[in-house]
């Protein structure tokens, strides 16, 4: 394929341009995805409609996932059959196009041309998603690792949740909403091993502590968690429960090394329930380092952000603050979270003990 992935990408929004850019982008991901599975499973595209081919896919994925919890792929968010013919054939022609130019099947051109999709839908209230720069530097820090399993949530953490999947790691990513079925059909359109589970809009903080007593659940080798902003928790046991509390407490909790990345303001705030938040989680020596990025971390937002890293062994008087802003401005974040990592102990963060 000749033409770059944005402009693939533009093209074929351009193609469906009857219908909003996310009911596009969701029409897109979810033939790419059925085209792929029945081509990893050997089946037999022929003269069938798109619509009869999702139709297939669905049935192999229902015969392959029986678990509740697990993201559908396919007839969630957007019906491939509110496509016109001329709308199906245009998609199965140019998808199956671009899975025959991908020879040696390289996930990383799929998962490439499904973040331009996602790009281009726009943000959604309440929901983050990272920069290109912010996500290179997440993975300068995850990986490589030495391990093998990765838990990752909410919709800020979907790009380097495919990454790390096409890295060769096992990752878990919960999503939020409709957000569940589309990287569900990213996962499988990719091939990578990402498996994608409907998540609460918010969990009890209480309740997140004794989750890695369950065997299936935890803790991960790695954990990446972006909560959404500035939510507040309704009904929770805690008075002044926030969305980045909870997606904090989930990070520390799921990964045996953990980034939770929140805005910067989170770091600051000096209510009641908020400082005896930051006291928890300085008291269970589970905090390592606290890292102010600057504005520009996350798309269509100009706010700053904060990096915590959670590791085992931290001490309660030892949390590293690092301040990239003191630091030559050609220096890369990635470099910084390197410098940092060997201050924080011998070994780099991307390594284990």
């Amino acid at each position: 394929m000749n033409e770059t992935t944005d402009g693939f990408c533009h093209n074929l929004l351009e193609g469906l341009r009857d219908f909003q850019p996310a009911q596009g982008a969701s029409a897109i991901v979810q033939a790419l995805a059925a085209l792929s599975l029945l081509q990893r499973q050997s089946v037999q595209i022929g003269e069938a409609a798109l619509a009869d081919l999702v139709d297939k896919a669905q049935d192999i994925w229902l015969a392959e996932n029986a678990s509740r919890d697990a993201a559908r792929p396919f007839g969630e968010g957007f019906d491939i059959r509110q496509l016109s013919d001329r709308d199906q054939a245009f998609l199965l022609d140019r998808l199956r196009g671009f899975i025959a130019a991908d020879a040696d099947r390289n996930p990383d051109r799929v998962i490439e041309l499904c973040l331009a999709l996602a790009r281009r839908t726009g943000p959604r209230s309440g929901l983050i998603a990272l920069s290109p720069s912010m996500v290179d530097t997440l993975l300068a820090v995850l990986a490589p690792v030495a391990g093998e399993t990765a838990y990752c949530a909410y919709s800020g953490a979907a790009e380097t949740a495919m990454n790390l999947g096409a890295r060769g790691l096992k990752v878990r990513l919960d999503l939020e909403g409709g957000l569940a079925a589309f990287w569900s059909a990213v996962a499988i359109a990719s091939g990578v091993a990402v498996h994608v589970n409907r998540m609460a809009s918010f969990y009890e903080v209480d309740e997140i502590a004794h989750w890695n007593a369950l065997p299936s659940v935890g803790p991960f080798d790695l954990a990446l968690v972006i909560p959404p902003i500035g939510l507040k928790q309704s009904g929770s046991s805690r008075m002044g429960v926030t969305s980045e509390m909870v997606g904090v407490e989930l990070a520390a909790q799921r990964g045996r090394r953990s980034v939770a990345v929140v805005p910067a303001s989170v770091l600051f705030r000096t209510t009641g329930a908020d400082q005896a938040f930051k006291a928890r989680l300085i008291e269970r020596r589970r905090l390592k380092a606290v890292v102010a990025l600057p504005s520009g971390s996350f798309l269509h937002s100009n706010i700053a952000s904060g990096v915590l890293l959670f590791g085992e062994g931290a001490a309660a008087d030892r949390v590293l603050m690092v301040d990239p802003s003191v630091a030559p401005t050609d220096t890369p974040l990635s470099n910084l979270f390197a410098t940092m990592s060997a201050q924080i102990e011998e070994t780099p963060w991307s390594r284990f003990a």
